[in-house]
């Protein structure tokens, strides 16, 4: 019974580390452009301090919001952007950002339909098929 008992405990905690492992986000954005490109995405990526360059050229001071960087992809009409933040927290007050900026357009831009959302330390946004693909 014993034997049972750590038999079906060992299967119950390998099949929850199996579903974490899917549905986990990439470590960061060079794993996530690796992954993508083997799908076929044209993928760009962006350290975190590049992007603090591009916003200070844009918005005329540094805008130090803990992202470490960024990942933007296409195939086709899927598209698939994904930022990395220094905390969960952080990813979530951006998500805040984008949820202002999606209310104000209706949920969509354009005839695409977009999904965004934040896994652990990942905000990510893109459509359906992309969102899938990057996951």
């Amino acid at each position: 019974m014993k034997k049972t008992i750590s038999v079906i405990s060992l299967v119950l905690v390998l099949v929850i580390l199996t579903a974490c492992l899917v549905g986990c986000a990439p470590a960061n954005e060079n794993k996530a452009k690796a992954k993508l490109e083997k799908k076929g995405y044209t993928v760009e990526i962006m350290s975190g301090e590049e992007m603090n360059e591009v916003l200070l050229q844009y918005a005329g001071m540094p805008l130090n919001f803990g992202a470490k960087g960024m990942l933007s992809a296409t195939k086709g009409m899927d598209e698939i952007a994904a930022i990395w933040f220094e905390s969960k927290e952080k990813a979530e007050d951006f998500e805040g950002i984008i949820n202002l900026a999606m209310d104000a357009v209706g949920g969509q831009m354009g005839e695409i339909d977009f999904i965004y959302g934040v896994k652990g330390k990942v905000l990510y946004f893109g459509t359906e098929q992309g969102v899938k693909d990057f996951f």
